[in-house]
């Protein structure tokens, strides 16, 4: 095949391909700051209920800061992937099949509901995870290409040599 000869993919997205755009962004840092957060007001409530025994004169802070502290862990455990599935339960454009074509101009994708032509300069960053290329429009929002969808290793090499010769912005590459 061709060197410089476009690379097409065909791609439909599930929550658990969205999950890693959450993942690969410095955003994630925020579940676990919920989670310790969320640790900390339930040793708080363990605490007051071993030292002053649940009472009316305690039962609002002890009650107040358990839901808080229930909220804060449910949120930091749940968050990415409730995320997830809503944005694919709710938007018509991600559960529809895209076909991807990326060449030395950028990315082109059409679907049957919306066609788009992004030029390497729109794109924020591009991070290689395990399982997928994220190429990021904003720190939160962005283009994820499963690997599992690249029909050969050969293609994904060939990627990962496209985005370091006309992406010019931060690059993060695992190959």
């Amino acid at each position: 095949m061709e060197a410089n000869a476009p690379i097409e993919v065909s791609v439909q997205l599930t929550p658990k391909d969205l999950r890693d755009l959450w993942r690969s962004s410095a955003v994630r840092y925020l579940g676990w700051l919920l989670i310790a957060i969320g640790i900390y007001l339930a040793y708080f409530v363990f605490a007051e209920i071993v030292n002053q025994g649940f009472s009316p004169e305690t039962a609002f802070t002890i009650i107040w800061n358990g839901i808080v502290a229930l909220g804060a862990l449910l949120v930091g455990f749940f968050f990415d992937r409730f995320r997830a599935w809503q944005v694919v339960r709710y938007g018509p454009t991600l559960r529809e099949v895209r076909r991807y074509r990326f060449s030395a101009h950028g990315v082109h994708f059409d679907a049957q509901l919306m066609t788009c032509d992004c030029a390497w300069g729109s794109f924020f960053s591009i991070v290689e995870s395990r399982r997928s290329f994220l190429l990021y429009l904003s720190p939160l929002f962005g283009i994820v290409i499963p690997k599992a969808h690249l029909s050969t290793a050969e293609d994904i090499s060939r990627l990962r040599d496209l985005f370091r010769s006309d992406f010019k912005g931060k690059l993060r590459l695992r190959g």
